[in-house]
C-alpha cells in the first residue's frame, strides 16, 4: 500500500518539477514590465524630462499598472492636466493620468493600478503603445506661451511575459 501511495506522489511531483515550476513557490502567475525615458529640449534648454513604468500580470494575478515622473523647472506649478496619447493618434487623449506634487522639487508623480481586469482605471493597451515608441504624455499648462507640451517616450527597458518565483 505505501508503495501505491509513493508511486502516485512521485507521479504527481514529476510535472511540476519536469516545468521548473511548483505550486508551493506561487508559480501561478507571469509578469511583464517595460520602462520609457523622455527628455524634451528646445533651443538647448531642457523643458521637460520624464520616466514612465508599466506592467501587468496574468494567471492566477491579474493585473496592470502605470506609473510616471514628470521634471520640469520651466513647467513646475502650471501644470493643469496630464494626458496619455499614442503618437499615432495625436492630440487624443487614451487616459487622463492623476499626477501629485512631490517633495522632489519640479517633479509630478502619478500611478495608476488596475486589478483583477476592474474596468476602472481601464490600461488596456498602454504597455503595447509605451512598447512600440509610442507613448505621448501631453501636458497641459496654464503658461500663454506654452499651452501644451508633448513628451514622447523611448523604451529604456523592456521584461515580456516571465514567472517569477520558480526555480
Amino acid at each position: 500500500m505505501r508503495t501505491n501511495h509513493l508511486r502516485l506522489a512521485l507521479a504527481l511531483a514529476i510535472p511540476l518539477v519536469a516545468t521548473n515550476c511548483a505550486l508551493i513557490s506561487g508559480c501561478s502567475y507571469e509578469t511583464r514590465g517595460v520602462t520609457a525615458e523622455a527628455r524634451v529640449v528646445e533651443n538647448g534648454e531642457e523643458i521637460a524630462r520624464g520616466l514612465m513604468n508599466a506592467g501587468g500580470t496574468r494567471g492566477s494575478e491579474n493585473g496592470r499598472f502605470l506609473s510616471y515622473d514628470i521634471t520640469s523647472t520651466l513647467l513646475d506649478g502650471h501644470i493643469q492636466s496630464v494626458g496619455f496619447t499614442d503618437a499615432n493618434q495625436p492630440g487624443v487623449v487614451i487616459l487622463d493620468l492623476p499626477f501629485l506634487q512631490q517633495f522632489q522639487p519640479a517633479t509630478i508623480r502619478g500611478v495608476l493600478d488596475q486589478r483583477d481586469n476592474a474596468p476602472t482605471p481601464d490600461l488596456a493597451g498602454t504597455f503595447e503603445i509605451i512598447e512600440g515608441n509610442r507613448a505621448v504624455l501631453e501636458v497641459r499648462t496654464d503658461l500663454p506661451a506654452r499651452p501644451v507640451v508633448n513628451i514622447p517616450f523611448t523604451v529604456t527597458l523592456h521584461e515580456g511575459w516571465t514567472r517569477p518565483n520558480c526555480s
